[in-house]
């Protein structure tokens, strides 16, 4: 049986639940407990609303309804290739599910935190919500930005 703790996250100032083996203890004062987060997965690096996370809420509306877009891309060099086009369909598809697209800029800084070449892939969600499917006015989508390696295809595959 996994043991589970709840961890203050300092950066959105919020308690999230995590699994006792994502994550390891580094302040401990009175009944509140600090920690930081392990990653999962050592070859991905992902930002959640621009801090490093690799958790989601479980109310995520993304998560719960698949109620989000993605776009995924490759990064050579530090560039995001084809970058404007892939945010204009970014942006297009948010606006057809009514879903407020993150700024370009704000996308493009996250870009230029993951390794220079690596997959890119973003992922904007409608955000947390509460259960069933009216959709509140005022919802605050969620961004996640995320890299892996590169996959390595056989030279006949080009």
């Amino acid at each position: 049986m996994t043991e589970n703790f709840n961890c203050w996250h300092k950066a959105s100032e919020e308690w999230i639940p995590v699994a006792k083996q994502n994550f390891e203890l580094y302040s401990l004062f009175r009944h509140r407990v600090e920690c930081r987060f392990l990653s999962t997965f050592p070859d991905l690096k992902t930002l959640i609303n621009g801090i490093p996370l690799d958790v989601v809420p479980a109310n995520d509306r993304g998560l719960l309804y698949g109620d989000g877009v993605f776009r995924t891309l490759k990064r050579e060099g530090g560039v995001s290739r084809c970058w404007s086009r892939q945010y204009a369909k970014l942006a297009d598809d948010c606006s057809a599910l009514n879903i407020r697209c993150p700024d370009a800029a704000v996308l493009a800084a996250e870009l230029a935190q993951l390794p220079p070449d690596c997959v890119a892939k973003i992922i904007v969600t409608r955000g947390p919500g509460a259960r069933g499917y009216a959709v509140a006015a005022d919802a605050m989508p969620t961004r996640i930005v995320s890299a892996s390696t590169l996959p390595e295809y056989p030279e006949n595959h080009y």
